[in-house]
């Protein structure tokens, strides 16, 4: 179950910071709220909306690089680096 409130606050606290993935291209970023008064629960529930339909952000050139290299067979898996990841993501959940 989503704890609303929560939501609500995540999603002004990211639609309030810099969006700094727009830089990159192909990947979409959510609308903005102006800065001064707090956004109203409608203004929020919308901004929600649109995010949920929109889905993830997604690098289309990056997939495409992916793509390309499973194709070519030069993929390549830093097995060491993943291992360290799955670490370090367990060691978060753990807290």
């Amino acid at each position: 179950m989503i704890d609303h409130i929560s939501s609500l606050k995540a999603i002004a606290a990211v639609s309030s910071a810099p969006a700094k993935e727009s830089e990159r291209p192909g990947v979409t970023t959510a609308p903005t709220v102006k800065s001064g008064s707090p956004p109203s629960l409608s203004k929020l529930i919308s901004m929600a909306r649109s995010l949920a339909d929109q889905g993830p952000p997604i690098d289309g050139a990056k997939v495409a690089r992916v793509r390309q290299a499973l194709a070519d067979g030069t993929y390549h898996v830093d097995v060491e680096a993943l291992a360290n990841a799955m670490l370090r993501y367990s060691d978060k959940e753990d807290k």
